[in-house]
């Protein structure tokens, strides 16, 4: 048999690109664990909570920020599943709010969160799990002007606040007190058709602190897109950038423009931290098609914080958002009319 040296070489080259394109793909691991065994960890079938948005884990408590509830927080015991307290009414009176805002943080044993009125709100948590009804929650405003727009705002130290939303220049915004910073970073992508803060309302993201080591992740929604930054003194550094090979896909609806989900991957689906990993979940559908399975996914991909793949974990079922601590994944599902928190013991 003639053996066609030609035909060998090409196929060699065909396997070492294919072994390439996998090596740069955000959900490509040479590390997989498999998690067989999950617990029921709770259950609002005795205290209905409606949609759970956000869960983060402090301490020993697991924290849920959800709506169609009475309130707006719930504080679960990370041990033994006990609900401990809720907090965060709906209203106009002391200590009640008529609009809380976006994602939650946890800083020196205080919930953060923005409202309505323009301001940081800073809660402590010890009262609140010990149901005082008496307690001063500090609130401190933030700049908000036509050319600096913030929808989100984590705090990197008692001075320095890192923003997501809409600027006119820059990838987020940087300020201290009142003073606005100047942002070194764009994006890592050019659409000319969508210029200054508009950009921050169709290229959206999420952002997550590591407080010990002074940095924070961005991730971006319909990409396989995440940025890792360093803070130093009042300097902030990117570090890392993954290489990404799905960007947004945009289209013209009307007089603007908006992602076209049908056209985008759905990409980094969720995403939490802790002091060692950067955790995504991620789907290679499109937007549209994932988002028929509400999110869902039962791999989560770990990275460290300088960027680089630790190894990927397989869940015996699929869950939307998630958080995590050094010894178990915590998952949510919905279960006909109930909203359930499985978790996961980690290897």
């Amino acid at each position: 048999m003639k053996i066609n040296y030609k035909e060998i070489f090409l196929l060699v080259i065909i396997i070492m690109c294919y072994s390439c394109e996998k090596q740069k793909s955000i959900n490509y691991f040479d590390n997989t664990e498999h998690i067989t065994e999950s617990e029921l960890f709770f259950t609002d079938k005795k205290a209905i909570l409606g949609r759970v948005f956000n869960i983060d884990v402090y301490d020993s408590l697991v924290i849920l920020q959800h709506n169609l509830d009475e309130y707006a927080f719930s504080f679960i015991h990370s041990v033994n599943g006990e609900l401990l307290a809720k907090w965060g009414s709906k209203g106009h009176g002391p200590n009640e709010y008529v609009q809380i805002l976006g994602d939650f943080d946890v800083y020196k044993g205080k919930l953060v969160f923005l409202d309505n009125t323009k301001h940081i709100n800073f809660v402590p948590i010890a009262e609140v799990i010990h149901q005082q009804t008496n307690f001063n929650i500090d609130r401190e405003p933030y700049p908000y002007i036509a050319d600096f727009r913030p929808m989100r705002i984590v705090l990197m130290n008692d001075s320095i606040k890192i923003a997501l939303g809409g600027f006119e220049k820059g990838r987020f915004g940087i300020f201290s007190s009142h003073r606005i910073l100047n942002c070194p970073y764009d994006y890592p992508f050019n659409y000319k058709e969508i210029q200054g803060i508009y950009r921050g309302s169709v290229f959206q993201s999420r952002m997550k602190t590591n407080q010990l080591e002074n940095r924070f992740v961005l991730s971006m929604l319909s990409s396989d897109i995440f940025e890792i930054y360093q803070l130093t003194d009042t300097t902030v550094e990117r570090i890392f950038i993954s290489p990404y090979k799905h960007i947004p896909t945009i289209w013209k609806k009307g007089n603007r423009y908006t992602i076209n989900y049908a056209r985008s991957v759905a990409g980094i689906t969720g995403m939490a931290v802790t002091e060692n990993y950067i955790c995504f979940t991620y789907s290679s559908q499109s937007y549209e098609e994932a988002v028929q399975s509400s999110l869902y996914s039962n791999e989560i991909l770990f990275y460290d914080w300088n960027g680089n793949k630790v190894k990927k974990v397989i869940l015996p079922f699929s869950i939307g958002r998630f958080c995590l601590d050094d010894n178990y994944i915590y998952g949510l599902r919905t279960e006909g009319e109930e909203t359930c928190i499985y978790r996961f013991k980690m290897n």
